[in-house]
């Protein structure tokens, strides 16, 4: 697996830890994540990539077009990840 736009990541460090996010971009050292609520597409969370778990999901670029797509879709995989 490699990271792209799109790829939902699990949260293993820091205040948000466990939660699912998506990858808004990546430089070198960084991945910028956001999750419709409080990360916001206009202001994503700068993170470590050791401080991130990749998941086999992709939101595809319909859904990270809004912050209310990328909620709602971040939501059914949550809900999913528990069943």
């Amino acid at each position: 697996m490699e990271l792209c736009r799109g790829r939902v990541v699990k949260v293993r460090a820091g205040r948000d830890a466990g939660s699912f996010m998506a990858a808004a971009g990546f430089d070198g050292s960084r991945v910028y994540l956001v999750n419709g609520k409080d990360r916001r597409l206009d202001k994503p969370k700068a993170k470590n990539y050791k401080h991130i778990a990749l998941t086999k999901e992709v939101l595809d670029e319909e859904s990270m077009s809004s912050d209310k797509l990328i909620s709602r879709r971040l939501r059914e995989i949550r809900e999913k990840a528990d069943a």
